[in-house]
C-alpha cells in the first residue's frame, strides 16, 4: 500500500474529515426538522457528555499507538511496533469498557447537574435516557480510534479517511432513517426518536471498523518474516506497555481538557441564563446553538485542522526519531502556515454569510445567526491551539503542554460566569461571554507556544509572518464582501435563495482570496517556486 508524503496525508486526511462534516452538517437539515428545538437540545446533551467521554477513549492510546508505531517503523523494528499494536486494543478496550460503565451508571446524576433547576424543557430522565444510550459507542469508538492510529502511523491515511466516511455514513442512515420511523411511521416520543438517533454512533463504528481491519487482512500490513532485531528483545509488554501509557497520559489529558472546555458551558450555560431572567426554552436554544447546531457547522472549518494534525504526527515523530531538526522545522512551517491559508479565509467567509448559511441548514433565525456570526471565529483559535498542542507533545514537550492546558482550563472555569454577569452589565447578549473566554484562552495559549518553539532552535518568525500575510489576505475579502453586500442586501427566508447566495458570494471571495495569496507569495512560500509553477501548468493545461 502506497504510504503518503505529509501533503498527501493531510490531503486524504483532511478530505475524508470535510467530507464527515458536511454529510454531518447536511442531515442535520431533515433531522432538525423531524425532532424540533427541544430534541435538537436533548440530542446536544447527550453529544456534549459523549464528546469528553471519547476524548478521553480516543485522545491519548490511539495518537501514542500512531507516534510508537511511525517511530519504530523508522527505526526498522517491526516485530515491536506489532506488538505495540496488540496490546493497545487490549488497553483501549478494557479502558472503553470502564467508561461506558461509569457513563451508564452516573447517568441520572450528570442530567441533573445539565439542567440544575430548569423547568419547562427536557427533563433527568430523559436526558439520562439519552446519555445511557449514547455510552454504548464507548465499547466501539475507541477500539477503532486504535485501528486507524495503526494505519495512520504507517502513513495510510487514505483508509483511514474513507473508514471515517463510512462510520460517518453509518450513523447518518441510522440518526435519519431511525427518527424518521420512530416519529412518522410507529409515532412514538421524541425520547425514544433521539435514542435511536445517538445509538447510531455505535453502529457507525461497527462499519468503520470492520472496513478497516478488512483491509488490514487484505493488504498484510501486519505481515513480516524477518528477523527480530537484537534491539527489540529487549522490549517487553511490560516495558511497552509502560510506553504507550507515557506517551497516551499527556494526550489523554490534553484531548479531556479541550472537550473539558465545552462541558463547562453545558454545566454553567443554561443555569446562568435562567438566572438572566432567560426562559429555559430560550436558555436551552442558546445552549443547542453552541453545543450542536452551530458547532456541527464549525466542524467544517476545524476539520482542516484534524487533517493537518493527524498526517504531522507520525512525521514529525519519524524526525524527532531520527533526530533531524530542520525536516521536524520544515514540518511545522508547512503544517501551520497551511492551517492559516484555509482557515482564516472560510472563518471570515462563513461570518459574512452567518445568515444565509444557519437558514439553509435550520431555518431562518435570528439569535442563532447572529450568535454564529461570532461563534464562527472559535474555529480559529481552536484550530490554531490544538495543532500547536499535538506539535510540542509530539516533540516531547510535555510539561509545557500540560501548563498551558492546566491555565487556560482554569481561566475558563472561573471566568465562564462571572463573564456571562459581565456582558449582561453592559447589555451585551450575556451568551457571547462564554465564547469571548475560550478564543481568548485558545488564542493566548497558541502564541505562547509558537513564542516557545521559536526559543527551542525552531524558528517561527517566517510562519508568523506569512500567517499575518494570510491574515490580511482573508480581511481584504471579507471587506470586500462586506462592502459589495451593503449594495446587495439578503432579506430571503428560503433555502433555495439562501444556497444560491451562498454560492455566488462564496466563488467570488474564493476567486479574490486566491489572486491575493498567489500575489503575495505565500502560495510560493508553501509550496516552493518550481512546485507551484507546476501545479499551475498542469492546472492551466486541463483547462
Amino acid at each position: 500500500m502506497k504510504r503518503s508524503s505529509f501533503f498527501e496525508g493531510a490531503f486524504f486526511a483532511t478530505t475524508g474529515i470535510i467530507i464527515c462534516k458536511i454529510i454531518g452538517a447536511l442531515y442535520v437539515i431533515p433531522f432538525y426538522a423531524m425532532i424540533g428545538e427541544q430534541g435538537g437540545a436533548l440530542y446536544g446533551y447527550a453529544y456534549a457528555i459523549y464528546a469528553v467521554f471519547i476524548s478521553f477513549s480516543t485522545g491519548g492510546i490511539p495518537l501514542a499507538i500512531s507516534k510508537l508505531v511511525s517511530e519504530y517503523r523508522a527505526l526498522g523494528y517491526q516485530h515491536t511496533k506489532e506488538k505495540v499494536y496488540k496490546l493497545g486494543i487490549m488497553m483501549i478496550g478494557l479502558f472503553g469498557f470502564l467508561l461506558f460503565l461509569i457513563l451508564f451508571l452516573f447517568a441520572p446524576m450528570i442530567a441533573t447537574l445539565i439542567l440544575g433547576s430548569a423547568k419547562g424543557g427536557n427533563t433527568v430522565t430523559d436526558v439520562a435516557f439519552a446519555i445511557r444510550v449514547i455510552s454504548t459507542s464507548l465499547l466501539v469508538v475507541p477500539v477503532l480510534a486504535v485501528v486507524r492510529g495503526y494505519f495512520q502511523g504507517h502513513n495510510l491515511m487514505r483508509q483511514s479517511s474513507v473508514s471515517s466516511i463510512l462510520e460517518q455514513l453509518g450513523r447518518v442512515t441510522v440518526i435519519l432513517v431511525g427518527s424518521y420511523f420512530s416519529l412518522k411511521v410507529f409515532h412514538l416520543s421524541i425520547r425514544t426518536a433521539v435514542g435511536v438517533s445517538v445509538f447510531g454512533a455505535t453502529i457507525g463504528a461497527l462499519v468503520g471498523y470492520f472496513y478497516l481491519i478488512e483491509k488490514k487482512h487484505k493488504k498484510k500490513i501486519s505481515s513480516y518474516d524477518g528477523p527480530i532485531n537484537a534491539a527489540e528483545k529487549n522490549f517487553t509488554n511490560s516495558f511497552l506497555i509502560r510506553k504507550i501509557l507515557i506517551y497516551a497520559l499527556p494526550f489523554l489529558i490534553i484531548e479531556g481538557v479541550k472537550a473539558a472546555f465545552s462541558l463547562v458551558d453545558t454545566f454553567t450555560l443554561v443555569q446562568t441564563l435562567v438566572k438572566l431572567k432567560y426562559s429555559a426554552v430560550d436558555a436551552e436554544l442558546i445552549q443547542s446553538i453552541v453545543t450542536t447546531w452551530g458547532s456541527k457547522l464549525n466542524m467544517i472549518v476545524i476539520s482542516i485542522s484534524l487533517g493537518i494534525t493527524v498526517s504531522i504526527v507520525p512525521h514529525i515523530s519519524s524526525s524527532v526519531a531520527r533526530k533531524d531538526k530542520v525536516e521536524a522545522n520544515k514540518k511545522i512551517h508547512q503544517s501551520v502556515l497551511s492551517l492559516a491559508l484555509f482557515v482564516l479565509p472560510l472563518a471570515f467567509g462563513l461570518s459574512f454569510l452567518s445568515t444565509p448559511m444557519w437558514t439553509l441548514f435550520y431555518g431562518k433565525n435570528e439569535l442563532a445567526s447572529s450568535l454564529f456570526q461570532f461563534f464562527i471565529f472559535a474555529t480559529v483559535s481552536f484550530s490554531f491551539f490544538s495543532l500547536l498542542i499535538n506539535i510540542c507533545q509530539t516533540m516531547d514537550h510535555t510539561k509545557l503542554v500540560m501548563k498551558v492546558l492546566f491555565y487556560m482550563f482554569l481561566g475558563k472555569v472561573i471566568m465562564n460566569v462571572p463573564s456571562m454577569y459581565i456582558f449582561s452589565y453592559f447589555n451585551i447578549p450575556p451568551y457571547f461571554g462564554p465564547l469571548f473566554i475560550t478564543i481568548t484562552s485558545e488564542l493566548l495559549g497558541a502564541l505562547y507556544l509558537m513564542f516557545y518553539l521559536h526559543k527551542n532552535d525552531y524558528s517561527t518568525k517566517r510562519t508568523v509572518y506569512y500567517c499575518i500575510m494570510t491574515l490580511l489576505c482573508s480581511l481584504i475579502m471579507f471587506v470586500t464582501l462586506k462592502i459589495i453586500g451593503s449594495f446587495l442586501l439578503y432579506t430571503g427566508e428560503s433555502r433555495f435563495l439562501s444556497l444560491i447566495t451562498i454560492l455566488l458570494y462564496g466563488v467570488f471571495g474564493m476567486i479574490l482570496y486566491f489572486i491575493l495569496v498567489l500575489k503575495s507569495g505565500i502560495l510560493k512560500e508553501l509550496f516552493g517556486k518550481e512546485n507551484l509553477k507546476k501545479k499551475m501548468n498542469l492546472f492551466t493545461r486541463n483547462r
